[in-house]
């Protein structure tokens, strides 16, 4: 993602970047770089940029039901303030 500031896809609001703490995927702990929307809350990583682009190239509006694609299988914890 660039390090830019970004505009949420969802209402145009400002992104921020933030961290997020990955407890399911593995018994250690992972950091995730997100951008979060400071209007909305809308949360993007990298995945989800992937996947969006992928969808819109393909012409899709969800996943083909080959089930081919990006895939996101972890849910994040958000620590703090």
């Amino acid at each position: 993602m660039k390090k830019s500031a970004l505009q949420c896809a969802r209402c145009q609001g400002l992104m921020a970047e933030d961290h997020l703490l990955d407890l399911k995927e593995s018994s250690s702990s992972i950091w995730l770089h997100v951008w979060r929307c400071m209007n909305c809350g809308e949360v993007v990583d990298a995945h989800i940029v992937e996947r969006r682009t992928w969808l819109r190239l393909a012409g899709r509006s969800s996943a083909p039901a080959s089930g081919r694609g990006p895939r996101r299988r972890h849910v994040a914890i958000r620590l703090g303030p």
